[in-house]
């Protein structure tokens, strides 16, 4: 499975709003939504989102999202995916 992109990551932090300033200003993404002070959505191209930041008391890499075809998902299907 080779797939074409990246879609987004999730990144936790203990500080999403210190967290999404330094991401626009150092790297230039841009907010899309916020869900109150603990979840925010962050883009740097034309799609919605392709950063995210969720407040958590253990900061790190949460997943990685990529678009797959149907080929691929049909590999996928046995282990019990959509």
């Amino acid at each position: 499975i080779a797939p074409p992109r990246l879609d987004h990551c999730l990144l936790t932090t203990e500080n999403v709003p210190d967290a999404a300033r330094f991401m626009g200003d150092v790297l230039g993404f841009r907010v899309s939504d916020w869900r109150g002070d603990f979840f925010v959505f962050l883009r740097c191209n034309t799609d919605h989102h392709t950063l995210a930041l969720l407040s958590s008391h253990a900061p790190g890499f949460h997943h990685g999202a990529c678009p797959i075809g149907r080929r691929a998902k049909s590999r996928f299907r046995p282990l019990g995916t959509r």
